[in-house]
């Protein structure tokens, strides 16, 4: 039996408030960090996907490209990342990460991972699991949906 869009719709609807309970709650915690949470997803974005170019990066962080610049000058100028033409195609600019950087974002993966540890904490390991599994599962067909080609 194949399922009907709208109850297709259903979860879906639900990632977004996954992402806002989940993700966006960590930078509404008080902190005193250096930078604020557009600039360490930016930063996150450069680490996660080394080597892509700053319109990926963007829409990656989420962020419009004209703010996106005005993060990125902001970083440099700070010293936490540097910009380089890509060696590939002279018309793209690769951002990398600074020592200052890296080491930014040691101190700030510390403090995520305790931070979800204390979120994952109310689910057994086999909860965490099917968590892991289910998520995996939306990323891969994620892939299929967004290129219409299937993964096999």
């Amino acid at each position: 039996m194949e399922l009907p869009t709208e109850k297709l719709l259903t979860p879906l609807w639900a990632i977004p408030r996954l992402k806002f309970e989940l993700l966006d709650s960590f930078w509404k915690e008080e902190t005193n960090r250096k930078l604020n949470k557009t600039q360490e997803r930016t930063m996150l974005a450069i680490k996660f996907f080394a080597g892509e170019n700053m319109t990926a990066l963007s829409k990656i962080a989420g962020v419009e490209k004209g703010s996106f610049t005005h993060i990125v000058d902001r970083l440099q100028d700070e010293g936490f990342i540097t910009r380089k033409r890509d060696s590939k195609d002279k018309r793209n600019t690769i951002l990398e990460l600074t020592a200052k950087g890296r080491a930014y974002l040691s101190n700030l993966d510390t403090l995520i991972k305790k931070y979800f540890e204390d979120k994952f904490s109310v689910l057994s390991a086999e909860e965490k699991e099917s968590f892991f599994t289910a998520c995996n599962t939306i990323i891969e067909m994620m892939e299929v949906i967004i290129s219409g080609k299937d993964l096999a």
